[in-house]
C-alpha cells in the first residue's frame, strides 16, 4: 500500500532489491584507479543556480519493495490524485521523476522536495511508501504503462530519468534487447504530444561507460567494457549507448524536441554513505575515483538550472580529479 505523511521529509529510503553493482568490486575499482588517475584532466566546477538545501530538514521516508504485497495494489491507488493539482500554480516547479527506487533516486527525491519542487514519480507496483508529502505525488504502475507514464508527465517542468541502474535487478531472465530505449521513445511521444507543453528540460541519467552522443568512448572504458563486464551489464551499456544517440538524434532537424537534454555520465563505482565531495562535469574523462550516492543527487538537481549543461553528454567527476 500508499501511504502519506505531512510536509517535507529528510529521509531514509530502504528497498529490498537495491542493485548490485553494475560492474566491478571496490577492489577492482582501486586497481583501475592507480592505472587512470593521472590520464584525468582537471575542469572548472559548474557554479549551479538551483535553491538552496537543507539536507538535513525531511521528516522521514521510507520506500521498499515486498513482493508478498502485489496483490494489495490496484489502479486505484495510481489513479487517485489526492495531492497537489499541478495546475494550482504556476509559480512552483515540477519534476517528473523515474527511478525513485534507485540508489541516487531516493536521495534526489529528497533534495528536490526540501528544494521546494513538487514532484511527480513512478513507483514499481511492489513497492511501500511511509508518509505523507503534500509535494510528492505518487504514480503506481511501470514502464510499459503509457497511461500511467502520462500521469506522471503531467504539468511537469523537469522530466528525470534514473531508472538505469535498478533495471538490471528489476528484470528477470536477461536484460532485454532495447528496454530503455523503448522506455524513453515512449517518454519523447508522450512529451511531444503534451496539450500544454511544460516540460523545460529532461536528464537522462546513464553512466561512465556509456559512449557520448557521437559514439566516442575513452581506450580504459572500452577495456573495461571488454574485459571487466558481465555480459548483463554490457547489453546494458549498449542499451544506454542506443539511448544516448536518441536523444542527441531529437536535438535537430525535423524531429527536434521543444525542450533541451542533459545526459549525465556517473562514474559505476558509487557508493552509499554521507556527502563527501562537490561534483562537477568532464568533457573527456570518467573519474578513476567512487563518490557517493547522495553527491550524484545534488549535482543531478542542480544541473536541471545549470544552462551550459544542457544539450551535453558529460561525464561526473570529483571536484579536483
Amino acid at each position: 500500500m500508499v501511504q502519506w505523511t505531512s510536509s517535507h521529509p529528510s529521509f531514509r529510503l530502504s528497498s529490498s532489491f537495491f542493485c548490485e553493482e553494475l560492474t566491478l568490486t571496490m577492489a577492482e575499482a582501486d586497481e583501475i584507479s592507480n592505472l587512470t588517475c593521472s590520464d584525468i584532466e582537471d575542469h572548472p566546477q559548474h557554479h549551479t543556480k538551483g535553491r538552496p538545501m537543507k539536507r538535513d530538514s525531511i521528516d522521514s521516508l521510507r520506500v521498499s519493495h515486498n513482493d508478498d504485497d502485489k496483490d494489495e495494489y490496484d489502479d486505484r491507488s495510481a489513479d487517485e490524485d489526492t495531492h497537489f493539482d499541478p495546475d494550482e500554480s504556476d509559480t512552483v516547479e515540477t519534476i517528473a521523476l523515474f527511478g525513485v527506487d534507485s540508489r541516487t533516486g531516493h536521495h534526489f527525491l529528497r533534495l528536490a522536495l526540501d528544494a521546494g519542487y513538487r514532484v511527480r514519480a513512478l513507483v514499481e507496483p511492489n513497492t511501500t511508501m511511509d508518509g505523507q508529502f503534500q509535494d510528492l505525488y505518487i504514480v503506481v504502475g511501470t514502464l510499459s504503462e503509457h497511461a500511467k507514464i502520462r500521469q506522471v508527465l503531467h504539468g511537469s517542468t523537469y522530466a528525470v530519468c534514473m531508472v538505469g541502474e535498478t533495471a538490471l535487478t528489476k528484470l528477470s531472465g536477461g536484460y532485454p534487447k532495447r528496454y530503455l530505449l523503448q522506455f524513453v521513445k515512449t517518454l519523447y511521444r508522450i512529451m511531444a504530444k503534451q496539450e500544454d507543453p511544460s516540460i523545460q528540460g529532461f536528464l537522462f541519467q546513464a553512466t561512465s561507460l556509456a559512449a557520448n552522443q557521437w559514439g566516442e568512448i575513452p581506450a580504459m572504458s572500452t577495456y573495461i567494457r571488454k574485459y571487466w563486464t558481465r555480459q548483463h551489464t554490457l547489453q546494458y551499456v549498449e542499451d544506454l549507448d542506443a539511448v544516448i544517440r536518441y536523444i542527441h538524434s531529437q536535438s535537430w532537424g525535423k524531429n527536434k524536441a521543444s525542450f533541451p537534454y542533459i545526459i549525465t555520465r556517473p562514474t559505476s563505482f558509487l557508493r552509499d554513505g554521507r556527502s563527501t565531495k562537490k561534483l562537477q562535469a568532464s568533457k573527456s574523462q570518467p573519474g578513476p575515483f567512487p563518490y557517493c550516492n547522495v553527491d550524484l543527487a545534488e549535482y543531478t538537481l542542480n544541473a536541471l538550472t545549470t544552462p551550459k549543461l544542457y544539450n551535453t553528454c558529460r561525464y561526473v567527476v570529483g571536484d579536483g580529479c
